[in-house]
């Protein structure tokens, strides 16, 4: 009826990308690096330069068009400059990056319109959430995208049809008015789209991640893609789709990606690293990259011409790809030479590029990019001018239904937290289990005040459980927002709202409590290719044929079965094969392998280990400046409230971002230790003795920063048992948290539930630390939690070390006289001032414990299910 589709040239021309950046050892992300990284940034913010950095040219000059109707094929070696073109194209290049040039879609600028929403791009990276099917990640994304101008191309082509008379067929009709519909949860563009990627079979099946059992690499790799291509863009900008598919999985998706360009007038621009002959053999046009420059940029059928016309042949058994991407290597290219009139010499990217513009294929392009694009030829809905082509009620509607499912999902960690709620709540209650307490003078006050303080405290430690399940899925809202899904506050309204019932009901808590018909395989076909095509169910299913029953019937699988039975018979005299140990490396020897891993693992994870150290240090400026030169003021029993409140906040909350920290950094070394255990390179004990000892050296310099910072800002004696004590003290007690945190990793299936019971504790250790009720007031049935009490015996010792042998008088209200301080410490604290030595025992003992649970946790539990 004469209705013309949108559709979308992408021009771009003079392009030029640089980066600034570090080269050599200054590039390795190290600590020394991050923290002069760091530095340097600060200057430069107040307009201090002393960055050396060097200037990386990535893309140089180059100029090209992508077209509609048409399949174009990005070639070219690694570091070549193709994600980076797909990146600056779809409008999404990094700001560090400096451009010029000028991109153009239809004639309009970037600015003119919204790239992001007019094109998409395809990440090579697999970025979904774990607990969604596949099925509902294509719902989600088809929601968020919408249907774009669909529903106006369809009424227009109504009217039309109408007016000629001409009846559509039916189901044709009434699959075109289906992929129409939007705001419902599904869509019938979203099984299309499953079927064409051949995701029928996974459709219900999580997409899982490292630790969930879920669908394989190549089917997420093929989710990746489907998440784009349920949207209403057309004009596809793919980086490395193939990666981790066979052959025969990416023909069949490239060759309904060409089937789509070419029935609706798509745009697609595709990257692949290595593709087969026959996957090559699909697209149109190819733009070969090269040192940052187009080599060749033109149809598929005259690219062996031009490097013909410059003297190099395709050799009788290469793929045409493979010779594409090494011609042009310096270390390649003799191999391929052909004119043997003539000596080979090296022919540089840059001379290649300058016979390609004499080239015809090169000059007829050279005259397109000549003539700018009509802009009134484009058409109207061509272009997107809008962020969001949906609704913001409906983004929202869809965003609420992906966490509530989510919650769902994730129902065993809430109920967990809610039955470790309930067991603080019990804990707290049988503690001051009485109808009334005493109100007889100031320290019956201060019970009261201490459980509601501790009432405050416990809720932001049930908040710190959200921290880990919010981490997990910041890859994915970067990604949803980054290609304009939602607004990032239709997700965190939901998030917000649906946490609201879940803190009620804990509230609440806390207040009460060769075979026929197969065709032959075709000449210079890739065999690998062939036999998975031609063993297909879909296969099996039109010829009646079962393969596996087929081959144990031949000749083949007898001969096998007879040559499996000659080997699996020792010849005479022969012994049974046998190893000394199970391992190649003696304990010592896995030992030093693993420590030397984890050395430079650590040392090369400023993300960690920087970031608690710049913690640390605001933390101990914090403690000492609001606390400042307390350790000086001795008059009154208030005085020493303080002190152990100063005390206390300091080795609680640096230990607790210890904990904190650490849990993401061991769940994801989890992993790989799951799989090189299972390879047979190490056993349990050296790893986890590595993983330990590691840790040492970190945070002896934490310790360092925190005491030469609080110590002399509180004000404490400068005496040297006195400073060794308190840096002592402090060692231990952010080693035994470092260690819980990996301990509670090791006990859990992941860093979430992890988090979970790590805030489980977190209450019990902070109520029973002494700070909130001293020991002598804490009920017998309750006191032995005390002594098995990580905080409190750091407090302990704090205390005793500072102020065993302060006889100076404090004022103690309610009481008819005052006492010495250190007699007051012995009767009110419950603490003995001659305990120093078996306080430093019992905080190595922690130390050690934690340590060997998590070695042996990491022995008896594996919750891999892969």
């Amino acid at each position: 009826v004469g209705i013309s589709l949108p559709t979308i040239e992408v021009r771009f021309q003079n392009l030029k990308i640089e980066a600034d950046c570090y080269v050599g050892d200054r590039a390795l992300p190290s600590l020394p690096n991050a923290a002069r990284n760091l530095f340097e940034s600060l200057l430069s913010s107040v307009g201090i330069n002393l960055t050396k950095k060097t200037k990386l040219n990535i893309l140089k000059d180059v100029s090209g068009m992508v077209k509609p109707s048409r399949m174009t094929l990005l070639l070219g070696p690694p570091s070549s400059g193709k994600t980076t073109l797909l990146l600056a194209l779809a409008g999404k290049l990094d700001s560090s990056l400096k451009a010029e040039g000028e991109i153009t879609y239809n004639g309009h600028k970037l600015n003119e319109f919204e790239p992001r929403k007019t094109s998409a791009y395809i990440s090579q990276y697999d970025v979904h959430v774990g607990e969604m099917t596949v099925k509902e990640t294509f719902d989600f994304a088809a929601r968020c995208q919408g249907v774009g101008s669909k529903i106006e191309l369809l009424a227009e082509l109504a009217r039309r049809e109408k007016q000629a008379g001409i009846f559509p067929e039916a189901d044709v009709d009434l699959f075109m008015k289906g992929t129409a519909i939007e705001g419902y949860e599904s869509s019938l563009v979203t099984y299309y789209i499953i079927r064409i990627l051949g995701l029928d079979m996974c459709r219900d099946t999580y997409v899982g991640d490292a630790m969930r059992k879920g669908i394989s690499g190549g089917q997420k790799k093929r989710v990746t893609t489907g998440e784009m291509l349920v949207g209403p863009a057309k004009t596809l900008f793919m980086d490395e789709i193939s990666t981790g598919l066979d052959s025969s999985t990416t023909f069949q998706i490239v060759r309904c990606l060409q089937q789509i360009v070419h029935y609706t007038e798509s745009t697609i621009l595709m990257s692949l690293l290595q593709p087969a002959p026959e996957t090559f053999d699909l697209f149109d046009d190819i733009i070969l990259l090269s040192e940052g420059h187009i080599v060749y940029q033109g149809p598929r059928e005259n690219v062996l011409e031009f490097f013909e016309s410059c003297g190099f042949r395709l050799p009788e058994r290469k793929g045409t790809p493979d010779f594409l991407q090494e011609v042009t290597s310096r270390k390649d290219q003799e191999q391929y030479w052909a004119d043997r009139s003539k000596p080979y010499r090296y022919i540089p990217v840059s001379e290649f590029v300058e016979r390609f513009k004499s080239f015809h294929v090169g000059e007829n392009l050279n005259n397109e990019l000549s003539v700018p694009y009509d802009k009134n030829q484009s058409h109207k809905a061509a272009l997107v001018f809008k962020k969001y082509l949906v609704p913001k009620r409906e983004l929202l509607k869809a965003s609420w239904d992906k966490e509530w499912l989510l919650i769902k999902r994730n129902s065993p960690i809430y109920i967990f937290k809610t039955v470790q709620f309930i067991i603080l709540s019990s804990t707290i209650m049988t503690v001051f289990f009485r109808s009334r307490m005493h109100t007889r003078n100031e320290q019956d006050g201060l019970t009261y005040i201490g459980t509601l303080a501790f009432s405050l405290l416990l809720n932001m430690f049930n908040g710190l459980a959200e921290i880990a399940l919010t981490i997990i899925r910041l890859p994915v809202i970067f990604k949803q927002r980054d290609l304009l899904f939602h607004p990032p506050w239709a997700y965190t309204l939901p998030t917000f709202l649906l946490r609201v019932p879940i803190s009620l009901l804990e509230s609440s808590l806390w207040m009460a409590i060769e075979i026929p018909g197969v065709p032959k395989m075709p000449e210079k076909y890739n065999p690998a290719t062939w036999m998975l095509e031609v063993s297909s169910t879909v296969v099996e299913s039109r010829l009646q044929i079962d393969f596996a029953e087929h081959f144990k019937s031949s000749t083949l699988h007898q001969r096998n079965k007879d040559l499996v039975r000659d080997l699996s018979t020792p010849p005479l005299g022969a012994e049974d094969l046998h190893f000394v140990t199970q391992y190649s490396q003696s304990t010592w020897g896995q030992f030093k392998s693993c420590i030397w891993k984890m050395w430079w693992s650590y040392w090369r994870n400023p993300d960690y280990n920087l970031v608690r150290n710049i913690f640390t240090l605001a933390a101990s400026l914090m403690i000492g400046i609001t606390f400042w030169k307390i350790g000086e003021k001795r008059e009154s029993s208030n005085n020493l409230t303080t002190i152990v409140g100063a005390l206390y906040a300091g080795v609680f909350f640096v230990g607790m971002n210890n904990c904190q920290t650490a849990q993401p950094v061991v769940a994801s070394e989890r992993t790989v230790f799951y799989r090189e255990r299972a390879a047979g390179m190490y056993s349990t004990f050296p790893y986890a003795m590595a993983q330990v000892l590691v840790e040492i050296p970190y945070v002896f310099v934490e310790t360092i920063c925190f005491t030469f910072i609080v110590y002399p800002m509180v004000s404490f004696d400068w005496t040297a048992p006195k400073v060794l004590w308190f840096f002592f003290i402090s060692f231990c007690s952010f080693l035994y948290f470092t260690y819980y945190g990996l301990m509670t990793v090791s006990i859990t299936p992941n860093e979430q539930t992890a988090a979970v019971l790590a805030v489980l504790f977190y209450g019990l250790f902070n109520f029973f630390s002494g700070f909130f009720i001293p020991r002598p007031r804490i009920p017998k049935w309750w006191v032995w939690y005390y002594w098995i009490c990580p905080i409190a015996w750091s407090v302990y010792g704090y205390i005793v070390s500072q102020y065993h042998d302060a006889e100076n008088t404090i004022k103690v209200p309610g009481m008819s006289y005052d006492p010495a301080m250190n007699s007051y410490i012995k009767d009110y604290y419950g603490f003995r001032l001659d305990f120093m030595g078996p306080i430093a025992t019992v905080l190595v003992t922690f130390c050690v414990i934690f340590a060997l649970i998590y070695a042996l946790c990491l022995r008896i539990l594996n919750f891999q299910v892969r």
